[in-house]
């Protein structure tokens, strides 16, 4: 067996200049079509969740320390700087609507899978709603999703006896598996 070492390729940034590594290129020369215009995107989550995710926004137009003194941790130089765009002041559309009581009813459903789709539901119901009403709707959507989310939401993470919920789901894993046999 021989091995064949194959250069990484190299990129090219703004003014034509070249680079192997993409982080450094962006970070000194910008992307190389030399811009784009603002980004168009919208968020959605609860109340809460859309609050800190306009104070991440007006980190992000900003230059981002590096965590420590770790050469794999570099500073951020800003969206605008990295990308030659405008980062903009706020998003195109907001929904702040999502109940963080009903995300927390949902994701205490018995049924594991009953739970996560009703939990999905409660972001999806208002994302087709607006993409139904908008003229100009989002090119993406930030889905900002409660902590909550990530401890019960996970397909290993389980809700304790105690605070699980009946859902209107009633056939039983087993009755569910014979299903599948069925033709």
């Amino acid at each position: 067996m021989r091995a064949i070492h194959v250069l990484e390729p190299m990129l090219e940034f703004r003014y034509g200049q070249r680079m192997v590594y993409p982080r450094d290129g962006l970070f000194l020369f910008g992307p190389g079509d030399g811009g784009r215009a603002p980004i168009n995107f919208g968020v959605i989550g609860t109340p809460a969740g859309v609050a800190r995710f306009r104070q991440w926004m007006g980190s992000v137009g900003n230059v981002i320390d590096a965590a420590n003194d770790d050469p794999q941790h570099v500073p951020f130089p800003g969206y605008g700087a990295a990308f030659a765009s405008a980062w903009p002041d706020k998003p195109r559309h907001i929904i702040d609507s999502i109940d963080p009581a009903a995300v927390s009813r949902a994701l205490r459903l018995e049924n594991r899978n009953e739970a996560i789709k009703s939990t999905v539901d409660l972001y999806v119901d208002p994302l087709v709603a607006a993409a139904d009403r908008l003229e100009a709707p989002p090119n993406f959507w930030f889905v900002v999703i409660p902590e909550e989310i990530y401890k019960l939401g996970r397909p290993q993470s389980s809700v304790p006896k105690a605070d699980r919920i009946r859902g209107s789901v009633k056939l039983s894993k087993s009755a569910a598996r014979d299903l599948m046999l069925e033709p």
